[in-house]
């Protein structure tokens, strides 16, 4: 897909321009297939972050399990078939945005994390409430799973408290966003979806802060500080069996 988009830079946007001609529909195809490209990476991100939690935290003390699992998924160049493999050498030479294939330390986890955000927020500019609502709250949805996944790859638990925070956040902006009128009841399941999504990242969230605190003197003061949560979990659950 990438390859194509260059491609068509080179073949059709850039000798527009070199001729004057009125390119601006080429522009907004292009515009249209970066932000598909953007989000299709973003999606591959969050599904290489949500296959490799679940093996990191059971083999994090037994780094030779994890490099057996990698072993079984690599493909040797020989056993490579690619579609177009007349254009192996331009494909080469095109920039991939990831390169990972396998999470073995928290660093990788952390660079996958950096630049699938990256992918979604920038596919998010494109796909806005105003152009297309639906594809503007699936990346949202994207992005929330972004944090929910790398939050598994954390050790300590304020950091995963922060990250928790970091998806109701992004799930508080997108519902400002939302219309007060729905018009399609594809539209109202994928408000639910979010709503429901703000549920549970609450409830991690209160899940986190109590943990250590049921039975010590401090769970007074962390019960006050979930308060806003659960007032946000009751707000949603209204939302989600009411509209």
């Amino acid at each position: 897909g990438d390859y194509v988009i260059c491609r068509f830079i080179v073949d059709r946007l850039e000798p527009a321009k070199k001729e004057n001609k009125d390119s601006s529909h080429l522009y907004e195809s292009y515009n249209y297939a970066f932000a598909l490209s953007s989000k299709s990476w973003g999606s591959y991100g969050v599904s290489l972050l949500r296959f490799w939690k679940e093996k990191f935290s059971q083999n994090k003390e037994n780094k030779s399990k994890i490099q057996d699992i990698v072993s079984k998924l690599e493909i040797t160049s020989g056993e490579l078939h690619l579609i177009f493999s007349s254009l192996d050498k331009e494909l080469k030479r095109t920039t991939i945005s990831f390169t990972e294939t396998s999470i073995l330390n928290f660093s990788d986890a952390k660079s996958i994390f950096k630049k699938t955000l990256m992918q979604l927020e920038s596919a998010k500019k494109y796909f806005t409430v105003d152009t297309n609502i639906v594809i503007y709250a699936k990346i949202t949805l994207k992005i929330s799973d972004t944090y929910k996944y790398f939050a598994d790859f954390e050790e300590r638990r304020d950091n995963q408290i922060k990250l928790h925070k970091q998806r109701v956040k992004c799930l508080e902006d997108a519902c400002k966003n939302f219309r007060t009128t729905i018009r399609s009841d594809r539209e109202l399941q994928i408000y639910k979806r979010i709503w429901y999504e703000m549920v549970t990242s609450c409830s991690k969230i209160m899940d986190l802060m109590m943990e250590e605190t049921y039975y010590d003197e401090s769970f007074e003061e962390t019960s006050m500080k979930a308060k806003q949560y659960v007032k946000i979990i009751a707000e949603n659950i209204n939302f989600y069996l009411n509209v």
